[in-house]
């Protein structure tokens, strides 16, 4: 897997959604205070090789971390953290959810199918694409600048537009609906306020950022790491 920062002593690690991979995550890390892994999800982003099921990455990817990190994810990349913390709650201090997917409207089928999404991303062009997706007013933003580039290369759009499928099936949303429910790690969910919630969030906090869609990390980084250091100091002082 692509890994950007140390896992050893991490504070915090940063997982991303898509079609987006770690580098969207810059402008964050450069608001928190301590050390940071950012890494692309498996045979997405800049990582390669076939995909294992997102368990099974989280232990290997979390397996040599000898601190208890808060777990930052995104979208897609909620599922890995939540599974994670549940299988796994003694080595996790909190875990913040950002725009998660099991709570919010499925992806379009159009979306979910590679031909015709595909089709869509020839026509536009992946920067438009990404541009449209993030709300980023630039389309050579830097955060999204490898995205595209990695949208772009063979067989990408395929496991996109599948992985979309994937995550909107009933069952595992139903799944990590309950997973929430029934969590013991601290968990913080924060939406944009043009992309709000449509299941209940049962007993956790929710913070919604003004101005920002499904990616407030890449439309507000200042506020979300206010958000997410309040979180650790409650921790501290708890």
């Amino acid at each position: 897997s692509y890994l950007t920062g140390e896992i050893s002593n991490a504070d915090y690690v940063l997982l991303h959604g898509l079609p987006l991979d770690s580098q969207s995550w810059h402008g964050l890390e450069n608001e928190l205070h301590g050390n940071v892994l950012r890494a692309d999800l498996p045979d997405h982003g800049r990582s390669g090789g076939t995909p294992p099921a997102p368990l099974p990455w989280m232990k290997s990817l979390m397996q040599t971390c000898k601190s208890r990190p808060t777990i930052i994810a995104h979208s897609i990349g909620c599922e890995y953290a939540l599974k994670y913390a549940m299988a796994h709650p003694d080595t996790v201090s909190n875990i913040v959810l950002i725009s998660p997917f099991f709570l919010q409207k499925q992806a379009s089928l159009l979306m979910q199918n590679p031909p015709i999404l595909g089709a869509i991303v020839k026509l536009a062009g992946a920067a438009k694409i990404l541009k449209q997706a993030t709300g980023l007013p630039d389309e050579k933003n830097p955060l999204i600048a490898s995205a595209v580039t990695n949208l772009q290369r063979p067989g990408k759009i395929r496991r996109f537009a599948n992985e979309l499928a994937r995550v909107s099936k009933p069952a595992l949303r139903d799944e990590l609906r309950e997973a929430l429910k029934s969590i013991q790690v601290p968990v913080t969910i924060i939406v944009g306020e043009n992309d709000r919630l449509l299941e209940s969030a049962f007993h956790h906090k929710t913070h919604i950022i003004q101005k920002s869609g499904h990616n407030p990390q890449l439309a507000n980084p200042k506020q979300l790491a206010k958000i997410i250091s309040s979180i650790n100091q409650s921790s501290l002082h708890g």
